[in-house]
């Protein structure tokens, strides 16, 4: 290559390498503008004022809870799945496995009795499987998923994941850093990573996380998930109000820049759609994320008597 040649290469690549540190630093001051503007504008959260009795009662608790069981971070990473390679492909199947393969002390899929090869594919990582029956009419059982994957856990902490994100390879070092240096009394983590809009824009985590992180035992002492909130909208703000509402924790919100999370809108789109075809809704399966919150009321009010109320298969 002349000297004419390679000169003009270099000054080529340069411009490329300019504009491009450019083009990040706009697409991150757009991320944080897009984050700004949604926390001015979200809706109230689930968190309700309690008396000052009943703050009394579950701060009590709470202390008698970590106290028995410990805050040593042993953690879970936990998916819930129903024919994922049908819903995502294999391919972004595995790029999801395989970014938090080895980490944590357990991996766990709850397999709702897919007839795909999701089991086969989480097992070839080395995960462990627990299958979960399938109930006639419900498309997707998150509650009970969840309260069998707890059940089977030995671990403190859970962290939901989601086949549409691939994971930091230090999400584990995150993680364990902050239940360190926090009062899991208090607070409660969830990472927040990037999504890809319909556009192809990368904009902030704006749902409850791709990684909430729950202390398990906060769960099992309320029964863990009522399965009468079977679907997402209703199994995930049932979580969310119970960890707010009643044990008063608050969200530390962490921002992951290279945890993203994929929008694979028309899967989601078909997958709302058949959820949203059930025909045989009752009281026992209520989607609705306001009947979730009217039974997080009744642990509100006397939690032991709302307890006792739970629906769960597993314990």
């Amino acid at each position: 290559m002349k000297i004419g040649e390679l000169q003009e290469k270099k000054r080529v690549e340069a411009e490329w390498e300019k504009w491009m540190s450019q083009k990040a630093q706009e697409d991150r001051k757009r991320v944080e503008m897009a984050w700004e503007e949604h926390m001015k504008n979200k809706r109230p959260t689930f968190k309700r004022e309690l008396t000052k009795i009943a703050k009394d009662i579950i701060s009590k608790k709470k202390q008698k809870i970590v106290e028995e069981h410990g805050t040593e971070p042993t953690i879970c990473y936990f998916f819930y799945l129903w024919n994922a390679v049908d819903y995502v492909g294999e391919v972004d199947l595995r790029k999801s496995f395989e970014s938090i393969k080895g980490q944590g002390d357990e991996i766990i899929v709850g397999d709702y009795s897919s007839t795909d090869k999701t089991a086969e594919i989480a097992r070839e990582y080395g995960f462990k499987v627990v299958n979960v029956e399938k109930e006639e009419g419900i498309v997707l059982a998150q509650s009970k998923i969840q309260n069998k994957i707890i059940k089977e856990s030995k671990c403190n902490f859970m962290v939901e994941m989601d086949v549409h994100v691939e994971y930091p390879k230090n999400i584990n070092n995150i993680i364990v850093e902050w239940l360190r240096n926090n009062d899991i009394r208090k607070k409660m983590l969830v990472l927040r990573g990037l999504w890809v809009n319909e556009q192809g824009e990368l904009q902030r985590e704006y749902s409850f996380g791709p990684a909430p992180v729950f202390y398990r035992h906060y769960f099992v002492e309320a029964r863990g998930y009522d399965e009468r909130t079977y679907m997402s909208y209703g199994g995930t703000h049932y979580g969310v109000a119970l960890m707010q509402g009643v044990y008063g924790l608050e969200f530390d919100d962490k921002h992951v820049d290279n945890m993203i999370h994929k929008f694979h809108i028309p899967q989601k789109v078909k997958t709302l759609n058949d959820l949203f075809k059930v025909s045989d809704i009752n009281e026992s399966h209520v989607p609705a994320t306001s009947f979730a919150i009217s039974l997080i009321d009744k642990l509100r009010r006397n939690f032991e008597k709302g307890v006792r109320g739970v629906r769960n298969s597993y314990w």
